[in-house]
């Protein structure tokens, strides 16, 4: 399925044209095939019903086994070093404003909000970047209703786009994650853990029910932790960056006050010994 999103641009394509045989003895892949795409397209004819930060979950799949969740696979990445998407299979730039900036758009599509929100004229957008006619207006400041979305809502729409639930983490802001884990962490796990990773539901939707179990908030921790683990490397690294960027300052003050003048006189004693040459040679001519 891998191969035939890579050839043909959709992973389920192939499928339908596998010899009858092969088809007999993967039924159960089929049908699960089938099911998943209902269901895609059941989310993509969804309609919008409200302007206000307030999505349904999609309830997750909580059944998968703790070996399926250590095995999952980074997002892929193509030759150009962009990310592809799993849902509309389009490359987008490895920059975390650019992946974002996809990943709430395919955000909308699912559950009908956006991310920003102006306040002075009302104008909703995903993009990070200011829009043209809210640009050079003080009064036009923006809201960010990242931290109004449920968790299990970003979870479900990370795996349509990396193919793994808990990918956008290591691009969501640090505050997200921090309000995240304190969540979780702060309400006893036996009494509310399913509300831990949700904020209120709307009061217009009394009936609805968390997608949310113990499983998950644990593998959302341990993710979290990995990734908290990443930080001192990631700040190693920079240091060193650092370093070599002084060193080489460095080298090149000594060339530009040592080293570039005497080269610099040796070039004009070469070409004074030239120009006294071709003039000792015309005037032997004359």
């Amino acid at each position: 399925m891998r191969t035939s999103e890579y050839m043909f641009g959709d992973r389920h394509w192939i499928l339908e044209k596998m010899p009858p045989a092969w088809r007999d003895n993967h039924k159960e892949l089929i049908r699960s095939v089938s099911a998943e795409q209902r269901r895609i397209a059941a989310l993509g004819t969804k309609t919008k019903t409200s302007t206000k930060p307030c999505p349904v979950p999609i309830p997750q799949d909580v059944e998968e086994s703790d070996d399926e969740v250590k095995k999952t696979e980074a997002p892929s990445v193509d030759k150009g070093g962009n990310i592809r998407c799993h849902t509309c299979s389009s490359p987008v730039y490895k920059t975390p404003t650019c992946i974002l900036d996809h990943f709430f758009g395919h955000y909308e599509k699912l559950y009908g909000v956006r991310r920003y929100t102006c306040d002075d004229c009302g104008f909703e957008t995903n993009s990070s970047t200011i829009p043209r006619r809210c640009r050079g207006h003080p009064n036009h400041t923006r809201t960010d209703h990242l931290t109004e979305f449920p968790a299990d809502c970003i979870f479900t729409t990370s795996r349509a786009v990396f193919d793994d639930p808990y990918a956008v983490l290591q691009w969501l802001p640090e505050e997200w994650k921090e309000d995240l884990i304190t969540r979780i962490r702060g309400i006893p796990p036996k009494t509310a853990m399913k509300k831990a990773l949700m904020v209120d539901p709307p009061d217009t939707d009394e009936n609805c029910e968390l997608a949310l179990d113990e499983r998950m908030c644990e593998r959302v921790l341990r993710r979290l932790t990995s990734l908290e683990k990443q930080v001192p490397k990631a700040e190693e690294m920079k240091r060193k960056v650092c370093v070599c960027v002084i060193v080489w300052r460095e080298v090149m003050f000594v060339y530009l006050l040592v080293v570039l003048p005497d080269v610099l006189q040796r070039i004009a004693e070469r070409r004074t010994t030239i120009n006294l040459k071709i003039s000792i040679y015309y005037a032997h001519l004359i």
